[in-house]
């Protein structure tokens, strides 16, 4: 499809740029020759778009495709083309630095008579035609000049524009009056720029209605004078909307709205930023938002710094709203000091522990109760025997009774009754809870451990294959009371006793006149004596009844409820 010699007009000028902006991306890899029309084309769309009321969107693709081709073969890229670039991108000034360096040493006798011909397309026309029409071509021109003009003067063919300032001053100064707002704002700033640090004199200031009909000079002092509330606030706004309009600034506005736009511009054309620009306008934004985040702007853009230290000061130093303090209100007690007072019949403490204390004492000690419990059973549950509420440890009341022979808990069991052997199952249970003490590892699901000598003992003393063994391990390692299995081998001997249980003595042996040993536990009757404690419990001879047991229970439990104050 071929294209129009001439930009489409400005109601159509937003829906042709894309199409405008992909020809130029696809016409770029074929060469100078067929990417010159796309890119003429699509930068003079731009260049008019952008000096219109409503600027549209601007695609970066004319600007990549003449960045690449004026660095790479500068001398195809005319003038024209230049002067289009300038005014479509017035704000890019970091990309077309490099291109500008390049087409200078071509076009740099081309552009100083461009520069020289901006006089006189400042001068108002002699046409015909009506003044409300002259008036607005004359504003365009000013407009376009001044954007041009201040766009070049930021780029390495400023040298030019100041080797000229003294003709253009009073050309741009004579033009100004009369012309639009948007003319007279990018004319105040391009102004500021050109006579920062030069010595041209300007004409006196002419009083009246800022930026009606005042003078260039007088609108100047007010535009630099950065003051708010004065009459150069809307110019600002004014240019703060032309600039907005940049893709670069679209990432640093939406972090700080509150930044001006044309301030923003300024710092990403300043050295320190526009050498670090990546292709995207993400990353050609990316150094001056870290730059504003780690307050580390350059000293030379002071008033973007103290737009920034303002904007920092307003979201976390600003003082609320300050609302009327509340009266205090004074009584009859407010000199006297409490810490003085006592209260009749007041004591030092509590005569007695109160009902809520002791409530919580009661509480904490069932509680601790409960889980010796708990541990026990688990500990029974695991080898394989039930547990009783009845054989809890009480502390019991020991003393001779009247035969001379102490009494405990273990006392209350029937004479008569035998001796409780060790079961198979209880003996290859503590087996497998030593070796697992002592040796962890000979539990391993390896072949190299099931031919072990360690798994081989094991096996032959519990008699147990090794999937029974293993599974075993697995089992205790799930049980959540784990550690009450295993606590009681805590202070064991390497000697297994469990494996060797000793054999129940017959009763009426030698060894004790009336009981016998209680399978080597327990007590023995009054002839034999006091055996050793064990893992069952013993049997002595004439040890009285088991209600003599119950009164001895009931006393130790009196004993420990009086030591915390119950029933006092």
């Amino acid at each position: 499809m071929s294209l129009p010699d001439d930009p489409p007009p400005l109601p159509l000028a937003s829906a042709a740029l894309p199409y405008l902006s992909a020809a130029v991306t696809a016409a770029a890899p074929s060469g100078p020759s067929a990417l010159l029309p796309p890119l003429t084309l699509a930068l003079r769309t731009l260049a008019r778009a952008r000096l219109s009321n409503k600027p549209p969107p601007v695609p970066l693709a004319p600007l990549r495709a003449f960045t690449s081709l004026a660095t790479g073969d500068p001398s195809v890229i005319p003038v024209s083309m230049v002067a289009d670039a300038l005014l479509a991108y017035p704000s890019e000034t970091g990309a077309l630095a490099p291109a500008m360096s390049s087409v200078l040493g071509e076009r740099e006798a081309e552009l100083e008579a461009l520069v020289c011909s901006a006089p006189s397309a400042l001068e108002p026309s002699s046409s015909t035609s009506s003044s409300s029409s002259s008036s607005s071509t004359h504003s365009t021109n000013l407009l376009t000049t001044s954007r041009l003009l201040h766009a070049l003067l930021r780029l390495p063919g400023g040298h030019i524009v100041r080797a000229h300032a003294a003709e253009l001053v009073p050309a741009l100064i004579s033009a100004y009056d009369g012309s639009a707002l948007r003319a007279k704002a990018e004319t105040l700033t391009f102004l500021r720029d050109l006579l920062a640090g030069s010595e041209i004199d300007l004409p006196p200031p002419r009083t009246g209605t800022p930026l009606v009909d005042q003078n260039a000079t007088a609108d100047l002092a007010l535009f630099s004078a950065q003051s708010p509330g004065t009459a150069a606030e809307p110019l600002r706004a004014l240019h703060d909307d032309e600039r907005r309009d940049d893709p670069r600034l679209q990432p640093v506005l939406s972090l700080f709205p509150s930044l001006p736009a044309h301030l923003l511009a300024d710092a990403l054309a300043h050295p320190a930023f526009r050498g670090r620009a990546g292709p995207t306008a993400s990353e050609q934004a990316a150094p001056l938002v870290n730059a504003i985040l780690a307050r580390t702007l350059p000293p030379d853009l002071h008033e973007l710094r103290a737009a920034a230290a303002s904007m920092d000061g307003e979201g976390a130093d600003a003082p609320g709203p300050s609302s009327p303090a509340p009266k205090a209100r004074r009584g009859g007690w407010d000199d006297v000091d409490l810490s003085k007072l006592r209260l009749k019949g007041e004591s030092e403490g509590p005569a007695e522990i109160s009902d809520s204390l002791r409530a919580s004492i009661l509480r904490l000690v069932e509680a601790q109760e409960e889980e010796a419990e708990e541990a026990a059973r688990a500990v029974a549950e695991a080898h394989g025997y039930g547990y009783d509420d009845e054989d809890e440890d009480v502390a019991p009341a020991r003393g001779p009774l009247g035969d001379g022979e102490e009494s405990g808990d273990g006392d209350s069991e029937d004479e008569n009754e035998a001796p409780k052997p060790v079961r198979k199952d209880d003996r290859a249970q503590a087996v497998l809870e030593l070796a697992y003490l002592q040796t962890p590892a000979v539990f391993s699901r390896d072949s190299a451990t099931r031919r072990s000598a360690a798994r081989a003992d094991l096996r032959e003393r519990t008699g147990m294959d090794d999937g029974q063994i293993e599974g075993w391990k697995v089992m205790l390692e799930r049980n959540p009371h784990k550690d009450a299995i295993l606590e009681r081998h805590q202070f064991s001997r390497p000697a297994n006793n469990a494996l060797n249980p000793p054999k129940p003595k017959k009763e009426g042996g030698g060894e004790s006149s009336r009981g016998g040993g209680g399978g080597g536990s327990g007590r023995g009757g009054r002839g034999g004596g006091s055996g050793g404690r064990g893992g069952s419990r013993g049997r002595g001879g004439n040890k009285g009844s088991r209600g003599h047991s119950n009164a001895a229970r009931t006393r130790g439990h009196d004993k420990k409820m009086s030591r915390m104050g119950v029933g006092e």
